[in-house]
């Protein structure tokens, strides 16, 4: 599944960060063959927009636990199409994750 969780990468666990990241490549390599992602959008999975800038944040994530990162993303945003409501998945996330849990309430304080 291509998904864009949106929250702060500090807060993803080593899959989920790894895994946001693969699935941009994917994204992008959909978009370029012309593939649609209508059904990403509608469930608020993707925001075009925010493609490049979310790659540069989880890379930054990324080198900042030591992960080697060789696979830079180039994307111009000619779709325009999606939002991302981070709240719903920081929530989903923590429901789904142990990991991703227990970072989020470190961080949070909870």
């Amino acid at each position: 599944m291509t998904r864009m969780w949106g929250i702060d990468p500090a807060l993803l666990c080593r899959q989920h960060l790894l895994g946001e990241h693969n699935e941009l490549h994917k994204l992008v390599g959909s978009i370029r063959a012309g593939h649609s992602i209508e059904g990403y959008v509608e469930r608020g999975q993707v925001d075009t927009a925010r493609i490049e800038r979310r790659h540069e944040s989880l890379v930054a994530e990324m080198e900042q636990r030591g992960y080697n990162h060789a696979s830079p993303i180039s994307y111009e945003d000619t779709l325009k199409q999606g939002t991302i409501d981070e709240e719903a998945n920081l929530r989903e996330l923590s429901d789904r994750c142990p990991r991703c849990r227990a970072r989020i309430e470190e961080q949070h304080g909870l």
